[in-house]
């Protein structure tokens, strides 16, 4: 009986784990992200899909996007370069010629940049932790 019950306490541990630690893949960045700027919401950008391809729009000034702009999948190097050491950890990246967004694990740190929900932004103004609609 005790086997048994390790047997399947081991099957649902199991399970757990692989639900938890899948990769993360590039469908995981479409949406709408924000910044939380003094308590509010600031909308910055969203990725959709279209035809197997990914687009980034920038939010504009006022109300409305901008013309979407191809985003391609970035590679670990082209992050290793940006950040200045290896990648440790699975990641995935979209670029497009004004700002790259990843996802890492939750709470990824890298010197005095640290994201919680793991999503954040290469931008001109330097990393920008994102949160997702």
């Amino acid at each position: 009986m005790r086997t048994l019950l390790l047997l399947i306490a081991f099957t649902v541990l199991g399970g757990v784990i692989t639900a938890c630690g899948g990769e993360a893949s590039h469908a995981d960045l479409e949406g709408t992200f924000f910044l939380h700027d003094r308590g509010e919401k600031q909308e910055l950008f969203r990725i959709e899909q279209k035809d197997g391809q990914y687009f980034l729009s920038e939010k504009k000034n006022g109300p409305g996007w901008l013309e979407p702009q191809l985003a391609e999948p970035m590679q670990a190097s082209e992050l290793e370069e940006f950040i200045g050491s290896p990648v440790q950890v699975p990641f995935v990246g979209l670029k497009s010629t004004r700002l790259a967004v990843m996802k890492m694990p939750p709470g990824w740190e890298h010197q005095d940049f640290s994201t919680v929900t793991g999503y954040w932004a290469m931008s001109q103004l330097g990393p920008l932790p994102l949160h997702k609609k």
